[in-house]
Order: structure tokens, then C-alpha cells, then sequence
């Protein structure tokens, strides 16, 4: 199952900003100066190369303007802070050079850059990995990048099963995994250097002091506290900012976290569709305090024309490096259109703090492959999947294997128990590589702001047991400490957290029937295989697999690469079977990592 695609061709298709990092052995290499040159015509004007950024090593950067790579570093997030200030040029620097410290615990995810040394470059990303830079070693090159396929487009290389096999059931990847072999993703805090071809990268150890645990209150309070310093002093410094507020609790913690006076000058927005009970909440809580609200709509997806739906996912998945679902991001994509540069805070990280992977009551036991197995059938390989049929036989039979092998591995890797290891790994692997990859992808196009993956915060987080964790009875405490009259009120389809964080007899028969009505829900998505879709990804689905009936050019061949029954796709293309969104996603997220160039689509 080869994968090879011309270079200069697919290069230039490149639809992210991004950039490469390279080093060659001795002049002449692998790839060359002279045929970086030769793809700038495909870019019409929009690539950067730098020759001279460090003694043995080119840099091009794709539709960015890299001014500071010049002066030899390139910073490759906009607006990178710590939780109390935005970072200065030298700071983004320093981080990038010291090799033997961590990276400042303090800066805030996401966080990468490239600096010129010695004899060579280095690069650095945040302590969570948040900021994806993906490492390759060659055949007397290597080099660095913010996109995986350009490291595969550089020298012939094959796809990756077990990355591929992941990818299919959960919607993601985890660990260095990508779909491509011998690329892989930077580790968190990891500081990598290339010179003269060679490749080395390591962690450095730091001096982190953890917090201990003295009880709920305590571990309350100093959230709650350190949640409210973040978000004031990012209001403070950049009062042009906006609350990303949905009808969830997350994002009702960071609008809990201003004070009500800074409230009403702070404009809020929500993606949405039409009659969406996230938006109407959302409304109503901006209402409540005088605040701006922007419904950002989906509607629109309806009066796109298929082939233009096409190209928006296969963007998206190059964008997004074919590791997560195209389609849910093409979404937003279209939603945020004109949404301008203004940064934006949102509440991403609130899961890690509430038990999200907890299948029993939380209690002292190993991890074990059994365990896994089971959460993996029941939590993870649901509402993703691409479904078996699709696939041809070998790989239908040997993808659950390989799949539950890369996730028991990283469950072992955590060193913790049973309940502690889920918390880790829904931090460490689907934040890390699911709303990672969603993050990087517009990381040198906005600013959006998490003050719950601070690193403060997550510390406080992990030194909670999970049995206080467990109904998000931790994360709702912090809200009734922040705001006690925001905590009243219900959550979209929820209790108000308050019911969650008081745990009386009346609140707890309330949440059991919570608990009940999404243990059956979940029973009948299990056996039915029926994936919830994102919203406004039913439309676009639709709209793609209508231009692949009219265009079957469109799929450029993949049935060749040996994963997917030619039978089905044929099925597919007549008519005679249906396909989920899932699947549709799948096949766009297949074609991006292949290769297909957008200038051969017809309209």
C-alpha cells in the first residue's frame, strides 16, 4: 500500500498556513533549495523561503507572513501568553532555545516556535503537546513541520495501519501517531534539534511544584480563584475579546469567572443552527447580564452546491492533517467565514475536571486490557466509527485489534489506577490529539484563549480524587463558588450545576435519572451503530456524497490503497447503500492524506 503524490503539485495545494523546517546532511540532499524554488510558482506568491535561517537548514513557510523569521526564530501561534500576560518577542525566543529546562509551564496552550542555533534550529511546543509539530528522520535529511503530509510529501513513504485503524473507530489518534510511517507528532514540551541531517528531540525534566490535596473546599476555592485571575486579566489586557458561550458548563465557568461589571462590556458568541437549544441558553445567560450575542449559523450549508461542499471538507482535512472529522470542522469553518481576527475565550479543558470517561463509581482499581476493552466498546468507539462494512475484509477483522492495542498502551504509559488513568488519558490523548489538532489548525490565524488548560489548573485537577471528580461534582462546585446565581440555572438538557454540586437525597434522585436516561441512550447507539452527528454535518455528508455520485473521479482512486471494499464503494455510488456521516468523513479524510489536488475537481 504505497503512498506517493507529486510534491511540487500537492505542496502547492496546501490550503493552512504552516511551515517546514529542514536539514540536510550535505548540499544537494533529498530535497533541495533549487526544488523548494520550483514550488513557490504553485503558491502564487504566498510561500516564504528562507535559506539562511540557521547554517544548514531552509525554512518555508506557507500562507503566513513570517517576518520574524529573518531574525532567525518563527513563532507559530498568534498571540502566545501566560495566564497573567501576553508573551514578549524575547520570551518566545528563550523558550525555543533553552534546551535543558521545560518549556515555561506557565504559557498557555497552544504554543510552538522555531529558533535558529549553532550550527543548526531547534523547535519547542507547550507542555500539553497542544500545538502540533510533527518530526521526521530520512535518508540524510530530517526535518520539522506544522503539517505531517509535508513531511511525507518530501520522500516516499507508506501509510500507517495502526494510526489508520484508530483513526477509523475513534475519530482520532493518539500518542505520535499519524497516517503516515516514520512521521511522527512531537511529544508535549517536547524540544526537538536539526543539523547536518541528523534529528534529536527530548523533554526536559522541570522543577514543577504539584499541589497536594487537602479537601474539596480547598481545592475549590483555589480553581475558582486562580479561573477568575486568568479570565480578568485577559479581559483587562485585551477588552476586544469575545466569550465563546454555549448552553454547557464549561463555558458558563469562564462567564462566572468576570466580574459582573466587566460582563456587559464582554461580547459573547455561539455556533449554532436554527433552533438550537446551546444557542437559545446561551442567549438568554447574555441577555441576563447586558452582553453581546452573535448567533454564528450553519444554516447556510443548505444553498452550498455539492462541489463547493466537497472542496470545504477537503480543505478542512488538510487542514486538520486527516486526523479528525472533516466535515464537523468544515462546519465551522463555514460558520466563522466572517468572523474576523478578534481573540476569543472558551472553555475547553472543563471535561478533564468532571469524570467524563467513568463508566462505574470511582474506586481503587489497576488498569487491565478487560477494562479497556470495555470502555473502549462502550464510551470510545461510538460516536465516530466508521462502520466495519466499508472496509475490506483483512482490514475489517484487524482494526478493533489494532485500535485497542494503541489505546491499552497508552492507558499502561499513564502509571496511575484505573479511574486516575482515564482522567489522564482523556487529557493526555483526546485533548491532546482531538481539540489539539482542531487548535493548531487555526493557530496562526486567532487567538482563542483556555484558562482551564492552564497548567495551574490541571495540577489542581489531578490532585482531586475521583470519587469528587465523578457527576462533575468538582467542576460544578467551582461555578457555585464563582457565581452561586449562574449555578442555578439548568444546563441544556441538564440539572443546574448547583444539583450536581450539592449532593442532597432530592439532587442525587435527580441525577440518577440523568444517569439513566444516558446509560440507555447509550446501550441503544451502541447496538444500533448509529453516530451522533455534529451539527451541520448531516447537510454538508449529504452534499459530498452527492457530488461523489455525480463526480466518482472526485474519490481519486482510493479503493487502490487496499482499505475500503470496492464492492461497497460501488454500492455507494449506485445508490444501493447507504453512508453515515462517519464514513463520509472517513473517505474525505482518506483522499486529503492521498493526495488528491483540488485543481483537478470539476464543478
Amino acid at each position: 500500500m504505497n503512498w506517493r503524490s507529486d510534491t511540487q503539485e500537492l505542496l502547492g495545494e496546501y490550503m493552512e498556513r504552516g511551515a517546514i523546517l529542514a536539514s540536510f546532511e550535505k548540499p544537494g540532499g533529498v530535497l533541495g533549495a533549487s526544488e523548494w524554488r520550483s514550488a513557490l510558482d504553485l503558491f502564487s506568491g504566498s510561500v516564504d523561503l528562507n535559506e539562511k535561517f540557521s547554517t544548514g537548514c531552509q525554512l518555508i513557510c506557507w500562507n503566513c507572513i513570517p517576518s520574524t523569521s529573518r531574525d532567525g526564530w518563527l513563532n507559530l501561534v498568534v498571540g502566545p501568553r501566560t495566564a497573567s500576560g501576553d508573551l514578549s518577542d524575547d520570551a518566545v525566543r528563550a523558550a525555543a532555545t533553552d534546551s535543558h529546562s521545560s518549556v515555561d509551564a506557565k504559557i498557555l496552550p497552544p504554543f510552538a516556535a522555531f529558533v535558529a542555533t549553532r550550527g543548526g534550529a531547534s523547535a519547542v511546543c507547550d507542555e500539553l503537546g497542544f500545538r502540533h509539530l510533527y518530526r521526521r528522520a530520512g535518508d540524510g535529511w530530517c526535518g520539522i513541520s506544522t503539517s505531517a503530509r509535508s513531511l511525507a510529501l518530501i520522500e516516499e513513504t507508506e501509510f500507517d495501519l495502526a494510526s489508520i485503524a484508530t483513526n477509523s473507530l475513534l475519530g482520532w489518534q493518539v500518542s505520535a501517531q499519524t497516517w503516515f510511517q516514520g512521521v511522527e507528532k512531537c511529544g508535549p514540551g517536547e524540544f526537538v534539534t536539526v543539523a547536518d541531517g541528523a534529528l534529536k528531540y527530548h523533554r526536559p525534566t522541570g522543577t514543577r511544584v504539584h499541589h497536594e490535596f487537602v479537601d474539596l473546599d480547598d481545592a475549590t476555592r483555589r480553581a475558582a480563584a486562580l479561573l477568575r485571575d486568568i479570565v480578568v486579566a485577559y479581559v483587562t489586557e485585551h477588552p476586544e475579546s469575545v466569550l465563546q458561550l454555549t448552553g454547557g458548563l464549561d463555558s458558563r465557568l469562564l462567564l462566572a469567572a468576570m466580574p459582573r461589571e466587566m460582563r456587559a462590556q464582554t461580547d459573547t458568541m455561539t455556533l449554532a443552527t436554527t433552533g438550537s437549544a446551546d444557542a437559545a441558553i446561551a442567549a438568554k445567560l447574555a441577555a441576563k447580564y447586558d452582553m453581546r450575542h452573535e448567533v454564528r449559523s450553519m444554516d447556510g450549508l443548505h444553498a452550498l452546491d455539492p462541489a463547493a461542499a466537497f472542496r470545504l471538507c477537503l480543505t478542512a482535512a488538510r487542514r486538520l492533517e486527516s486526523s479528525v472529522d472533516p466535515i464537523a470542522a468544515a462546519a465551522v469553518d463555514f460558520a466563522e467565514l466572517h468572523s474576523g481576527g478578534r481573540p476569543r475565550i472558551a472553555g475547553l479543558g472543563g471535561e478533564v475536571a468532571r469524570g467524563f470517561y467513568y463508566l462505574s463509581r470511582p474506586r481503587d482499581v489497576p488498569v487491565t486490557r478487560r477494562r479497556v476493552d470495555r470502555l473502549a466498546k462502550w464510551r470510545m468507539f461510538t460516536n465516530e466509527s466508521a462502520p466495519a462494512e466499508m472496509f475490506t475484509e483483512d482490514f475489517r477483522f484487524s482494526r478493533f485489534n489494532f485500535a485497542l492495542e494503541a489505546v491499552y498502551e497508552a492507558f499502561l504509559k499513564t502509571e496511575r489506577g484505573w479511574f486516575d488513568a482515564m482522567d489522564s488519558f482523556y487529557l493526555h490523548q483526546r485533548v491532546h490529539r482531538w481539540a489539539g489538532t482542531l487548535a493548531s489548525a487555526s493557530a496562526m490565524e486567532r487567538t482563542i484563549v483556555n484558562p482551564m488548560l492552564d497548567s495551574e489548573f490541571l495540577d489542581i485537577v489531578n490532585s482531586v480524587p475521583p470519587q469528587y471528580k465523578a457527576r462533575a461534582r468538582f467542576l460544578s462546585g467551582i461555578l457555585v463558588e464563582l457565581d452561586d446565581e449562574l449555578a442555578r440555572i439548568p444546563l441544556e438538557s441538564r440539572p443546574s450545576p448547583e444539583t450536581y454540586a450539592e449532593p442532597t437525597l432530592r439532587h442525587r434522585i435527580e441525577l440518577a435519572r440523568v444517569t439513566s436516561a444516558k446509560v440507555s441512550g447509550k446501550v441503544i447507539q451502541r447496538f444500533s451503530r448509529a453516530n451522533r452527528p455534529p451539527d451541520g454535518g448531516a447537510v454538508l455528508a449529504a452534499k459530498v456524497v452527492e457530488y461523489w455520485r455525480r463526480e466518482p473521479e472526485a474519490l481519486g482512486g482510493i479503493v487502490d490503497c487496499g482499505l475500503l471494499d470496492g464492492g461497497w464503494i460501488e454500492r455507494m455510488l449506485q445508490q444501493e447503500e447507504s453512508i453515515s456521516v462517519a464514513a463520509t468523513a472517513f473517505i474525505v479524510n482518506l483522499i486529503a492524506a492521498r493526495g488528491m489536488p483540488i485543481s483537478q475537481m470539476r464543478d
